[in-house]
C-alpha cells in the first residue's frame, strides 16, 4: 500500500510539473485556457502530498505571502464597494495573486534547477505565437475577401497582427523571451543548432515587437537593451571612443524608431494636434495624462481605503464626465497605470504593499546577483506604469508566475555574478 501511495504521489508530482510547463506554453497562445490549466495544476499540487515539506518551505519564505496579502486587501475593499458584483468578478480575475506564489514556492523537486526548461518552453511558445500571427496577417493582407478600403499593411501591425493576446502584453512576453535567449546564449553550453535557433528566434521577436507597435513594448526592449549594453561596455572596459560609439548608435536607433514607427509617429501627431485641453479628442497620449489627472483627484479624496475595487470604473466615469471626457466614459477606460489603479481602488496600504512587492525582491536579486530576476522586476514595474496589468488574466498570470518562480524556486546558478564575463 505504501509503495502504491508513493507511486501515486510521484506521478502526481510529475504531472504537476508538466502542467506548469503547459501553463507557460499557453500564455502567449491560448490565454483563455489559463484558468483550466491553473485548476489542473492546483489539483495535482494537492494530489502530490508532502504537505509537511510545503509548510516548511512557506515558513522559511514568509514574503511568499506578499501577493496573497495584496489579494486580501482587495477582497476587504469588496465590503465597501457599491458595485459588489463588479468587485467579486474582479476578485475572480485576481485569484492568481492568492494562489500562484505560495503554490510555486512550495513546488516539488522537479521545479528545482528547471529554470532552463521553462525558458525554452516560453521561447518556443512565443515563436509559435509570432509565426501564427505573421501567417494570419499575410493571408488576410492578400486575401480576395479583404475589403478594398482596408489600409495597406493593416493586418501586419498592432491589434490586427497581435490577435492572440493584447499588444502590450504580447510585446512584454516577447521582451522576456529575448531576455531568456540572452541568458541561454551567455550561460549555457549550447550546440551550434541551438544557438542559430535562438538567434533567429530573437530576431523574429525584435521584428514582432516593432510590428506589433505597442509603445510600452518598444520602450521596454530599448530599456532592457540599454541595461545590457551598459553592463557589457562597463565589463569589457572599452576605451572612451568605443563607449561614445555605443551611445551614438543607441541614440541613432531611437531616432529611427521614432521617425518610422507608425505608433511613435502618431504620438508626436497627438502631441502637436490634440492639445491636452481638447477633451473631446481621444488622442491616446493626452487622454492617458487626463485619466491620470482624474485618478489623482479621486485618490486625494480616498487616501486611506480607496474607493473599493468594484467602484473604480464608476468613479473614473464620474471624473471623466466632470472634465468632459465623454469618449473615455463611453469606452469605460481604466487607469492604464497599475500603481495608480491600486491606490485608487484599495488606498495607501495596498499601494505601499505593491511597492514592497518590487522593492524586496530587488534587494534579494541584488544580493543573489541574479540578473534575470532584476531585469524581470525592471520590465514588469516599467509596464505597470503604462498598463493596469493586475486587471486581466494575461497580465496577472504572467506576472505572478514568473515573479514567484524566479524569486522563490531554487536555481543552481543564483550565486553567479550578474552580467558576469563568460569564462
Amino acid at each position: 500500500m505504501n509503495s502504491e501511495r508513493s507511486t501515486f504521489f510521484s506521478i502526481s508530482a510529475k504531472v504537476n510539473f508538466y502542467t506548469a510547463l503547459l501553463l507557460v506554453f499557453a500564455m502567449p497562445l491560448v490565454p483563455h485556457a489559463l484558468p483550466i490549466i491553473i485548476s489542473l495544476w492546483i489539483l495535482t499540487f494537492l494530489l502530490e502530498g508532502g504537505f509537511r515539506e510545503k509548510l516548511v518551505k512557506w515558513r522559511n519564505q514568509p514574503f511568499v505571502f506578499a501577493l496573497p496579502l495584496l489579494y486580501v486587501v482587495y477582497f476587504v475593499s469588496v465590503s465597501y464597494s457599491t458595485f459588489r458584483s463588479v468587485a467579486m468578478f474582479d476578485m475572480e480575475v485576481k485569484l492568481s495573486l492568492f494562489l500562484i506564489p505560495p503554490l510555486l514556492a512550495a513546488s516539488n523537486k522537479h521545479y528545482v534547477n528547471s529554470r532552463i526548461k521553462f525558458m525554452w518552453t516560453f521561447i518556443a511558445a512565443n515563436l509559435l505565437a509570432s509565426l501564427i500571427c505573421l501567417v494570419r496577417g499575410v493571408l488576410n493582407t492578400y486575401s480576395s475577401t479583404t475589403p478594398k478600403d482596408v489600409p495597406s499593411g493593416y493586418y501586419m501591425t498592432y491589434e490586427p497582427l497581435s490577435f492572440l493576446v493584447h499588444t502590450s502584453y504580447f510585446s512584454m512576453y516577447l521582451v522576456l523571451a529575448i531576455m531568456f535567449i540572452v541568458y541561454l546564449l551567455r550561460k549555457e553550453s549550447l550546440n551550434a543548432a541551438s544557438k542559430v535557433f535562438l538567434i533567429i528566434s530573437g530576431s523574429i521577436f525584435i521584428g514582432m515587437i516593432y510590428q506589433v507597435s505597442a509603445r510600452s513594448g518598444i520602450l521596454s526592449i530599448i530599456l532592457v537593451s540599454f541595461i545590457y549594453i551598459l553592463f557589457y561596455v562597463r565589463l569589457r572596459k572599452f576605451n572612451s571612443l568605443v563607449k561614445i560609439g555605443f551611445v551614438v548608435f543607441a541614440v541613432a536607433l531611437l531616432l529611427l524608431i521614432f521617425k518610422y514607427n507608425v505608433r511613435f509617429k502618431s504620438f508626436f501627431i497627438d502631441r502637436n494636434n490634440a492639445p491636452i485641453s481638447n477633451t473631446n479628442s481621444i488622442a491616446g497620449n493626452n487622454m492617458r495624462l487626463l485619466i491620470w489627472q482624474v485618478s489623482m483627484g479621486i485618490i486625494g479624496d480616498n487616501v486611506v481605503g480607496g474607493v473599493g475595487n468594484g467602484d473604480i470604473h464608476s468613479e473614473l466615469n464620474k471624473g471623466y464626465s466632470k472634465l468632459g471626457l465623454t469618449q473615455a466614459a463611453d469606452l469605460n477606460l481604466n487607469v492604464h497605470n497599475q500603481f495608480i489603479e491600486t491606490f485608487l481602488g484599495v488606498g495607501i496600504f495596498g499601494f505601499i504593499l505593491l511597492l514592497m512587492v518590487f522593492f524586496y525582491p530587488a534587494i534579494v536579486a541584488w544580493r543573489r546577483k541574479d540578473s534575470l530576476l532584476m531585469l524581470f522586476l525592471i520590465l514588469t514595474s516599467f509596464n505597470f506604469m503604462f498598463e493596469s496589468m493586475l486587471s486581466t488574466q494575461a497580465g496577472i498570470v504572467f506576472f505572478c508566475w514568473f515573479y514567484a518562480y524566479l524569486l522563490f524556486v531554487k536555481h543552481d546558478r543564483e550565486s553567479q555574478p550578474a552580467f558576469d564575463k563568460k569564462q
